[in-house]
């Protein structure tokens, strides 16, 4: 009975209006219905809700291999299986294997390597065998944006310093990399020509390579260090700082200042819209430098926002946490700027000389924006303007 209740629904669905559109049609819906491909887990999930319909949809998805365009490890073995055995497309290819031990993205790569011409987005981690660095020498012609990261198993705080220059060095339409606990050699071409560049617990890297890499990227936008060890290696002449036209926003967290004055100096982005800087502790001195006169190129952005935010917000707590946020940029408001700076022991003069010159240079003294100044209370206590003192 249950049969046969089942092939009358199939046979009612095969009468449905939609299954009279052609088939290339109905193929060309389902792709606009699904997320981007570079959602990954996402992307395969809602093509599975659409496989699950009905036979007919089945039957359409499973021969239309252009939707299979995604390879992940986060939607379990069969659904990968699935996927890995659609790969005679010529379509652009997405790989989310991040979460991959070195032995797993190994025995995947034996599948997916001879489509490497056709990778568009990978999130992959870094090899550690021979075998594994084999399969990632050629090129990727197509390759838009790389995030590559140590292998699951890896100690939280163990960065893999195997520096593997994939791809043969040659990516030529890739513009962002973002590396997490593994490195890169930091002269490859790969690093050339980038928009978007995300270094994070990636192993040490001199100031030198670092200054060669921003002026290898002069349409760099987007710029994060995070717990990177810098190593100085030169001192940067601020008069020859690489110009960042279009570099928008910044983002650095460090523990300490070595290297990163350097980096800091070596550069200048004059329409940066946000600027994020946190550090840890950090000896007296070099925060006094370092918030005085190594910023001092990003002063313009500091005033510049905090005249449009009528409620720039500062506080120094009482353990010295010198903290400063401005609203960063929304959807709402395109041409506002902001910034978030964070320093730990950082002393009140030394926070309030910061602000008086980061407020008082190049201005006419017409206008003064409301600063609100808060000293060891919560960020939503209303507190005192600091420049009627």
């Amino acid at each position: 009975m249950n049969l046969e209740l089942l092939t009358l629904k199939s046979q009612r669905n095969l009468h449905a209006p939609i299954h009279k559109l052609p088939t290339e049609l109905l193929i060309y819906i389902f792709r606009l219905s699904l997320p981007a491909p570079e959602t990954g887990p996402s992307y395969i999930q809602v093509l599975g809700t659409l496989f699950s319909v009905c036979t007919h949809w089945a039957t359409m998805i499973n021969a239309a291999t252009s939707l299979w365009a995604v390879v992940t490890t986060m939607c379990g073995p069969s659904v990968l299986e699935s996927s890995l055995a659609k790969l005679d497309s010529n379509c652009p290819l997405h790989i989310d294997c991040a979460s991959s031990s070195d032995e797993e993205f190994t025995h995947l790569l034996r599948k997916i390597s001879p489509h490497i011409h056709r990778w568009e987005t990978a999130d992959i981690v870094m090899p550690q065998t021979e075998e594994g660095s084999r399969y990632l020498s050629v090129p990727a012609p197509r390759l838009r944006r790389l995030h590559l990261q140590a292998p699951r198993g890896t100690a939280a705080n163990e960065v893999n310093s195997r520096a593997l220059d994939i791809f043969n060095g040659s990516a030529d339409r890739l513009e962002e990399v973002k590396v997490t606990w593994t490195c890169l050699p930091w002269d490859s071409p790969i690093l050339q020509g980038l928009k978007s560049l995300n270094l994070h617990c990636c192993g040490s890297i001199r100031v030198s390579s670092f200054i060669a890499i921003l002026k290898n990227c002069p349409d760099l936008a987007t710029l994060v260090i995070c717990g990177v060890d810098i190593v100085e290696d030169m001192e940067a002449d601020p008069s020859k700082a690489v110009s960042m036209t279009r570099l928008a926003n910044i983002e650095v967290a460090v523990e300490d200042l070595e290297g990163i004055g350097e980096v800091m100096s070596g550069f200048n982005a004059p329409n940066c819209k946000s600027f994020k800087f946190e550090y840890g502790t950090l000896e007296l001195g070099g925060i006094e430098d370092f918030i005085l006169n190594t910023l001092s190129p990003h002063f313009p952005l500091f005033r510049r926002a905090m005249f449009e935010h009528p409620k720039a917000v500062i506080n120094i707590s009482n353990r010295r946490v010198f903290h400063i946020q401005c609203p960063l940029e929304t959807h709402e408001e395109e041409q506002s700027v902001g910034f978030n700076l964070y320093f730990s022991e950082a002393p009140p003069d030394i926070a309030m000389a910061f602000l008086r010159q980061v407020l008082e240079e190049g201005g006419d003294g017409s206008c003064k924006p409301d600063v609100r100044l808060i000293i060891g209370r919560d960020w939503g206590t209303e507190g005192i303007s600091i420049l009627d003192e």
